[in-house]
């Protein structure tokens, strides 16, 4: 639990971020909806030879999967931008705790040791 919280207290610092993320998240899922109706009536227009809207529908089919995968995609790199943030901000913490240790840590490990543990665990 304290490995939650205080994983969440860097994530805080971007709640404007997050927010932004569910909302793309909330579209994509709204699309992802609305591909099954746009099929059936698609699928309806080419069984009855109805093809004056079928221009129409095909239309709308590229404008949304468009819109699917402008969604899917900003939401990937918003979150990875986040993660990014989130790791050097980390990192950086860790840096300002290892400065603040006496000198007689560093006589019991190796410099090397701890610059490559500060680096691999925290990606």
């Amino acid at each position: 639990m304290n490995v939650f919280l205080r994983t969440f207290s860097y994530i805080s610092k971007m709640k404007g971020l997050v927010a932004l993320s569910v909302i793309l998240a909330l579209l994509y899922s709204a699309s992802n909806m609305m591909i099954l109706p746009l099929l059936e009536d698609l699928s309806k227009e080419i069984s009855n030879k109805n093809f004056s809207n079928f221009n129409n529908h095909i239309r709308n089919a590229f404008v949304l999967f468009t819109l699917k995968a402008l969604f899917n995609h900003s939401q990937y790199y918003l979150v990875a931008y986040m993660q990014r943030i989130v790791k050097l901000t980390i990192q950086n913490d860790i840096y300002k705790k290892c400065v603040q240790f006496s000198q007689h840590f560093y006589t019991q490990w190796k410099t090397g040791d701890i610059v490559s543990r500060m680096f691999t665990d925290t990606s």
